[in-house]
């Protein structure tokens, strides 16, 4: 009988735990920084295809890298302290956007850096690929080209 009510228990505990969390805040996610405290809504989708928003700029540390390592975007315009999340277009020949994970946290001037590493491929690969930096509350994106060879 104790088992009975124990297993009652806990599928009533799973009934309760699926209505208490809406489906609305399974993708938002909160982090407490010195300017107070930020969501990210992740159910926004990634970008269809690279572009410029009007008046963002963006600086890359190369033009040019070998697999297996790093190249730095740095972009401006963005709203200070707003969440900017990293794509990459291009990766192995596939016009979709791949996110890239981290992102960055725009500073008081509204610029925001991200680093997108490489892996070391035993197999030659020369392609054009794009990086793009998009603000989450402003929608901005800023976007540019470099060469990867692998």
């Amino acid at each position: 009988m104790l088992k009975r009510i124990v297993k009652l228990a806990a599928a009533m505990l799973v009934v309760n735990v699926m209505f208490a969390v809406p489906p609305t805040h399974a993708t938002t996610v909160c982090f407490d920084l010195l300017s107070g405290r930020k969501c990210v809504d992740f159910r926004t989708p990634p970008p269809v295809s690279p572009r410029n928003s009007r008046g963002t700029t963006i600086q890359m540390s190369a033009e040019r890298i070998i697999s297996g390592e790093s190249i730095t975007a740095t972009a401006k315009k963005f709203k200070a302290g707003e969440y900017v999340r990293a794509f990459v277009f291009n990766v192995y020949g596939r016009a979709a956007a791949t996110e890239l994970s981290g992102g960055a946290i725009a500073n008081k001037k509204g610029v925001a850096t991200v680093s997108y590493g490489t892996t070391s491929l035993p197999i030659s690969v020369k392609e054009e690929r794009t990086i793009c930096l998009r603000g989450e509350q402003s929608g901005l994106m800023s976007c540019a080209s470099f060469i990867f060879e692998g």
